[in-house]
């Protein structure tokens, strides 16, 4: 592995490694077959709505973001840096979403310091700090104003066995301090949030936030969702693809079931997507209080 370097460090930060908004954006650890995990567990791939790939070291923390994107979040910026040196808000040259310039950080060696915790060093350089990084860096712009909020994806065990002065406890707390001086929420989660049956929910309906051109007509969409919702609720979700289907076009299956997808996962149809889907039974419209939690848990109360 190589040895980082003072002129290495300026390089990365330089190319934008760790700075950008949603396409723009690059995250600071990437995803390369010579640092793949031995499980075969991380995940390089576009997320719903981004032209750019996103690495994420875990299939849990895909999820999560999938998650995220589902309850309106605007951006999700994976392996986000928490810069040892002085540095721009994480909201900065947000276009479009931020009133105010958002105030400057002084970065995580100083508050690292301030809260009596060794900040670390990069192995072997001879001095150059370590660049933390946070799972995942979460933008919300609520009635045209952006506030940011973070997600630190842990095991459960290592968190509730871990002593105070353990690394992992050291880390998570100067993740919370950073937050906190960006006036951000921070939630730490592990693979318990999504139970057994989120995480495939949020790669099936995703998978349908693209539409061909032949059905991206609004009034289309609006249409195939009422007619499917009228019909599933008093007999079984596959009748009502059906039956959308026909009194639509008439639509192809194969097209009626990407718009079934699609109505879920833009939340026009609220199906509850932390329990196993049952194409055989009646719809229940209970999805949109249990993302209203889901939402609350993740970001907070909005400011």
């Amino acid at each position: 592995m190589a040895v980082m370097t003072w002129e290495k460090l300026e390089e990365r930060i330089a190319s934008g490694r760790g700075s950008g908004h949603r396409d723009e954006y690059r995250p600071w650890l990437w995803i390369h077959r010579k640092n793949a995990s031995a499980q075969g567990n991380q995940v390089v791939d576009r997320m719903p709505g981004y032209r750019r790939s996103s690495h994420f070291l875990a299939r849990v923390e895909s999820h999560v973001a999938l998650l995220c994107l589902f309850l309106g979040a605007s951006d999700v910026r994976e392996q986000f840096p928490l810069w040892p040196m002085p540095h721009p808000h994480p909201l900065s040259n947000l276009r479009g979403g931020y009133r105010g310039q958002p105030p400057s950080m002084r970065g995580l060696v100083s508050i690292a310091m301030d809260a009596g915790i060794k900040h670390g060093v990069e192995v072997g350089s001879g001095g150059v700090p370590y660049v933390a990084t946070l799972d995942l860096a979460i933008t919300l712009v609520e009635e045209g104003k952006a506030r940011l909020a973070g997600i630190s994806l842990k095991p459960h065990d290592a968190i509730t066995t871990a002593e105070p002065t353990d690394r992992i406890s050291e880390r998570l707390e100067l993740e919370s301090l950073y937050l906190n001086e960006a006036n951000a929420y921070h939630r730490i989660v592990d693979c318990s949030l999504l139970g057994d049956y989120t995480g495939g929910n949020l790669e099936t309906f995703s998978s349908a936030w693209y539409l061909p051109p032949h059905l991206r007509s609004p009034a289309l969409i609006e249409d195939f969702c009422e007619r499917f919702i009228e019909v599933a609720l008093v007999s079984t979700i596959s009748s009502g693809i059906s039956h959308a289907a026909s009194r639509l076009g008439p639509l192809s299956l194969d097209d009626a079931n990407l718009l079934w997808r699609h109505g879920v996962w833009t939340r026009r149809i609220g199906i509850d997507i932390t329990k196993p889907l049952e194409p055989g039974r009646e719809l229940r419209l209970d999805g949109w209080s249990i993302a209203e939690r889901l939402a609350c848990e993740l970001f907070g109360e909005a400011s």
